[in-house]
């Protein structure tokens, strides 16, 4: 799995700090936006690379954007963090207005990084 996420979120850098800390198996690569990699799995998904408001899991052949991928990324966990999956309860449609809105408000509330705080072109925050 390839979690592609905004290196210069607070949040985002968080969330990949909380992916990686219950990830022993290292089963979940991580990408900044920001790098190549990152901007051409953007671009694949049809999202902008100049502003990337949106994460992007890459399961397989899958592709999850916005609230899918956060559930999708909690879920491959395993054990009790698959219940997240209860979410999808909620109208997609909903789960992303939500989304996206606090991905709008993201920096205003957190704050930004000049660079990438987990990782340095590294797929894994503690590599």
């Amino acid at each position: 799995m390839i979690v592609v996420f905004d290196g210069h979120c607070n949040v985002c850098n968080g969330f990949v700090r909380f992916l990686a800390a219950r990830d022993p198996r290292h089963r979940i690569a991580f990408v900044p936006a920001m790098s190549a990699a990152g901007r051409d799995w953007l671009t694949a998904c049809g999202q902008s690379v100049d502003d990337p408001a949106t994460m992007i899991v890459v399961d397989g052949d899958t592709r999850h954007l916005r609230s899918d991928a956060v559930i999708a990324a909690v879920a491959s966990l395993g054990g009790v963090w698959r219940a997240v999956r209860i979410g999808r309860l909620l109208p997609r449609a909903v789960r992303d207005r939500l989304y996206t809105g606090f991905a709008r408000r993201r920096y205003r509330w957190f704050g930004r990084a000049q660079a990438c705080a987990v990782c340095d072109g590294a797929t894994r925050p503690d590599a």
